[in-house]
């Protein structure tokens, strides 16, 4: 029986490659037509990436630059967020650049570094959470799921993204990544940290201290709560109680509009687009879109919908299912974020890797193959090229440009699923 259960399972992983192989096949095809068309196509590979360690791009540098001269000059550090140059992270963003402020050829240099970090990162993830199996696994089978997971690392463009536009979002990236790591190793402490230095860059994922109080996971909160207290302390005192007022306010101007440009993959921007409310294809820094009642009640009941249902469902019963808890709820509160741009949803990577794995351990064939087909249409709607969908962007089918926002809500549920699933098979030792 268990022999037969393996080669199911290896059968299957290897048509999944396959699959995927395919995918990746089409994309550089719709890559070369594109060029010999003269057609814009931004496939953001691995390959596109790595032979440019050395550029100078500076969608995050320059607001923090310019913020930090504003803020020298005695005004606010968003004193120019009106006018096109969008600094819209909290002051405590930007406390190491108040010391030193490198050229953008360095700090892009060092995102470089830390894109290569976080692959490996990726690696150890997977390959953590497969010995964490105890032997379920064949060695036919990882060789497979090493395979998928790291074809789609090569053409996750979110990840390349991040680097190719100059983003701080890189780092945050790396530090969810290695949360996952520490969560997995129980080191609770250190994935609050990881998790505290996050919101200071990112003060959505604060929503993290409601879920650690609601799982009692108490050393988390120690971390969480350690850096939280350094980051405030620090910022009040470089940047004076000024700039959380200030800061509020332009939380509350983003919050009440959101952003209407294709490449912002959240309900939010879903909404905007479907209603023809502000700017699609064409990215206007000095322009927001006009504020919607309908969008913004949409926004608001759909982000609490996702927030909620991630932070109350029944105690992790397992280490498995204590991951998989942790993987929704990091995923849930980047997507009700009024604004997710598509580099914001690098941290599909690993949760691809963990639920695939996860999958291969159903008992039931029939709840097996159901959610690995979910899994297949999640991944081939984040990958579906944004230009592709263009065409519809003024008419009523304008929803398949938020074809991404939809793959991400299918691995949503898929965890979320998989995570009160019941057939996933029990572990049984390695046999020695």
């Amino acid at each position: 029986m268990e022999l037969s259960s393996s080669y199911s399972n290896e059968k299957l992983l290897k048509k999944i490659f396959i699959i995927l192989a395919l995918g990746a096949l089409s994309l550089i095809c719709i890559k070369l037509y594109s060029v010999l068309n003269h057609q814009e196509f931004r496939l953001v590979s691995f390959i596109a990436f790595i032979k440019q360690p050395w550029i100078n791009v500076h969608d995050s540098w320059h607001p923090i630059e310019v913020a930090l001269e504003n803020f020298r000059n005695g005004e606010s550090l968003y004193a120019l967020f009106d006018t096109g140059l969008r600094f819209q992270y909290p002051a405590s963003s930007i406390i190491p650049f108040y010391f030193y402020m490198p050229s953008y050829e360095v700090l892009n240099f060092i995102n470089y570094i830390l894109v290569l970090l976080n692959l490996l990162f990726f690696f150890l993830i997977l390959k953590n959470f497969i010995a964490s199996k105890q032997g379920q696994i064949g060695s036919r089978e990882k060789l497979y799921i090493y395979l998928s997971i790291g074809l789609i690392s090569l053409f996750f463009f979110p990840l390349y993204r991040a680097y190719l536009l100059g983003q701080i979002q890189v780092f945050l990236n790396l530090l969810f990544s290695l949360s996952i790591l520490t969560f997995m190793a129980k080191r609770f402490f250190w994935t609050g940290v990881s998790i505290g230095l996050i919101c200071l860059i990112k003060p959505q994922f604060c929503l993290f201290l409601f879920w650690a109080l609601i799982r009692k996971h108490w050393e988390f909160l120690k971390g969480f709560i350690l850096i939280g207290a350094i980051g405030f302390f620090i910022t009040l005192a470089i940047f004076g109680f000024d700039s959380f007022i200030d800061y509020y306010h332009v939380l509350r101007s983003l919050s009440q509009t959101g952003e209407s440009y294709a490449d912002n993959q959240s309900i939010n921007g879903m909404m905007h687009r479907m209603l023809f409310n502000g700017n699609n294809l064409e990215w206007i820094p000095t322009v927001f879109p006009p504020y919607n009642h309908t969008v913004y009640l949409t926004t608001v009941i759909s982000s609490a919908a996702l927030i909620l249902l991630a932070l109350f469902q029944k105690s992790p019963r397992d280490e498995r299912t204590a991951l998989l808890d942790y993987l929704v709820v990091g995923l849930a509160f980047t997507t009700a974020s009024p604004v997710a741009w598509q580099h914001h949803y690098s941290l599909l990577i690993p949760i691809y890797g963990i639920t695939l794995v996860t999958m291969l351990l159903i008992t039931d064939r029939r709840k097996k193959l159901g959610f690995i087909a979910l899994w297949l249409v999640s991944i081939f709607l984040v990958f579906l090229p944004t230009e592709i969908t263009y065409a519809y962007a003024d008419t009523w089918f304008n929803f398949v440009q938020s074809s991404m926002l939809i793959g991400v809500l299918l691995i949503l549920f898929t965890t979320y699923i998989l995570r009160h699933e019941k057939s996933v098979g029990i572990q049984r030792p390695n046999p020695s």
